[in-house]
């Protein structure tokens, strides 16, 4: 099973790096890269989770 497991694993990982459109992978790593390196953007996040805007059922909230 554990195998098996590896295989899917990386078998998933290779057509999620082929579907994911290169200018899309790019934000993410500049936006992982920045978070990492600018500890400003920790505590910024932290003020902003309770955030009434962030729990509004009126508006869209997207994950990419």
């Amino acid at each position: 099973r554990a195998n098996a497991a590896t295989v899917q694993t990386t078998i998933f990982g290779q057509l999620v790096a082929e579907a994911l459109p290169k200018s899309l992978h790019c934000v993410m790593i500049k936006l992982t890269s920045d978070w990492l390196t600018e500890p400003s953007r920790h505590e910024l996040a932290d003020e902003n989770r309770n955030s009434p805007r962030l729990v509004d059922n009126n508006l869209y909230h997207f994950c990419i």
